[in-house]
């Protein structure tokens, strides 16, 4: 398994930690789905 540097809210995202700030976590959710759309389209 390997480690990559996350930042908190992806951390957050993938519930390695918890975020105080839901929206954040909308956001970061947001990016990944971006990054995921862009490299498997």
């Amino acid at each position: 398994m390997f480690y990559l540097p996350l930042d908190t809210c992806t951390e957050d995202l993938l519930g390695v930690r918890a975020h105080p700030n839901p929206k954040a976590h909308q956001l970061a959710a947001k990016k990944i789905v971006g990054f995921l759309k862009k490299y498997i389209s």
